[in-house]
């Protein structure tokens, strides 16, 4: 089953990874990982595979583009179209699955400007990247939870954002694509 995922950038010891927002259970960037389960096997008493239609595990996707779109644009993190399977419960507008691979990385826009989106990176040894506009205009990046996370932003280039983004997909086997 094909979905879309909102999913942040990582960059450990000069290294970028892509990791899971909402309540994923295990980051995506080793493929074919299967979901697990914090609380064990164990759901209310019960032995069941993972995701359990009585937990809230596994990996989170959306079923549009457009609902992604809207979450990636007010977390600031970046737009990836998957594939899920395994076991996979359906709620109203996202799934949950056992299994999930990302298949395209899309670049995206500014909503307001339409330019290209860049990263901003925390002045840290380990930080979790966002994306920017670099005209201003008023992305929603509250979800720097820490404070010295959006004190002193690094803005990387559009090149140096476009080499980040082709190194990952390349990692990923994935297409790179341009949000129009």
């Amino acid at each position: 089953m094909m979905g879309w995922k909102v999913t942040g950038l990582l960059r450990r010891q000069r290294a970028w990874y892509i990791v899971g927002y909402f309540y994923d259970t295990a980051n995506l960037h080793y493929l074919d990982q299967k979901a697990n389960c914090d609380r064990g096997l164990r759901h209310v008493g019960l032995l069941e595979e993972v995701p359990s239609k009585r937990c809230e595990c596994g990996y989170y996707a959306y079923f549009t583009k457009e609902a992604s779109k809207e979450a990636a644009h007010s977390l600031g993190g970046l737009l990836c179209e998957v594939q899920a399977w395994g076991g996979i419960v359906e709620h109203s507008d996202v799934l949950r699955a056992e299994f999930m691979e990302i298949k395209n990385i899309l670049w995206l826009r500014c909503p307001f400007c339409n330019s290209l989106l860049t990263l901003a990176i925390p002045d840290f040894f380990s930080a979790e990247a966002r994306f920017v506009c670099k005209k201003g205009c008023p992305l929603d990046l509250s979800y720097f939870r820490d404070i010295r996370y959006s004190q002193n932003l690094e803005i990387l280039s559009l090149g140096e954002t476009n080499g980040v983004l082709r190194e990952l997909a390349q990692q990923r086997k994935a297409c790179l694509q341009i949000e129009e």
